[in-house]
């Protein structure tokens, strides 16, 4: 599937891009955005630069996963206070 086939991938753009600058990028940059955009829509502030050490405590991953399915995915595994830590970081 290409990234035309799937144009609500438009949503990713950033002010002022169109979805053609949005197939200039890489697939890792187009997931980030994917990532970012449903932290966003979650109502979190955190933001994913990187698909390394930024996913590795689960809390962006978690809050796409609760975003897309609230019923199979609560957000009960993160902890109380893990975003007063984790913007403390």
């Amino acid at each position: 599937m290409a990234l035309k086939d799937t144009p609500e991938l438009i949503r990713l753009c950033e002010e002022g891009e169109e979805l053609k600058d949005l197939q200039k990028l890489k697939a890792e940059e187009i997931l980030i955005r994917w990532i970012n955009y449903h932290l966003m829509k979650n109502g979190q502030e955190r933001r994913v630069k990187n698909l390394g050490g930024d996913l590795t405590d689960s809390f962006a991953l978690t809050h796409v996963l609760n975003r897309l399915d609230k019923g199979q995915c609560s957000l009960d595994s993160i902890a109380d206070g893990y975003d007063k830590k984790a913007a403390a970081d």
